[in-house]
C-alpha cells in the first residue's frame, strides 16, 4: 500500500499496491471493484495499526534527535511496544453476560448492586 505524496519513494522488492481509479465517463468491472474492496480492508488495518503506534508520543511530536539511526531506532521501539501490547492483552468482551456477573459478585469484586455484591442499605 503507498500513499500518492510517496509515489517518488521506492524499494527494491516491494510490490506497490493502489487502488484502481474509475475512468471517467464508464465505471470499473466487478473484479476491479472487488480488488479495491480488498486494497480497502488492508490500508485500514495498516492505518488502525499506525494509530496504535501513535500512542506513543515521542513518534506524534517533531523528534529533535539528530543523531544517525535514532529515529529509526524510536520508531522500531515504538512498534514492538505496539506488539507487546498486541499480543498480551487479552481479548475482553463488552458487555457482560448474567452468568459472567454472578461469578464476579462471588468472587467479591465491585458490583452495581453494591461495593461487595451485597445488597445496598436504604439508611442514609
Amino acid at each position: 500500500m503507498q500513499d500518492l505524496g510517496f509515489l517518488a519513494f521506492t524499494l527494491p522488492q516491494v510490490d506497490i499496491l493502489m487502488p484502481i481509479k474509475q475512468p471517467r465517463g464508464q465505471a470499473l468491472t466487478w473484479e476491479q471493484h472487488v480488488a479495491n474492496q480488498e486494497r480497502h480492508c488492508r490500508r485500514r488495518r495498516i492505518e488502525h495499526v499506525n494509530r496504535s503506534v501513535k500512542r506513543c508520543r515521542i513518534v506524534k511530536d517533531r523528534i529533535r534527535l539528530w543523531k544517525e539511526g535514532v529515529r529509526d531506532l524510536v520508531m522500531a521501539i515504538c512498534c514492538a511496544l505496539h506488539n507487546f501490547r498486541v499480543r498480551l492483552t487479552p481479548w475482553q468482551p463488552m458487555v457482560e453476560s448474567g452468568s459472567t456477573q454472578q461469578k464476579v459478585v462471588q468472587q467479591g469484586s465491585r458490583t452495581p448492586q453494591g461495593r461487595w455484591g451485597g445488597v445496598v442499605s436504604s439508611r442514609p
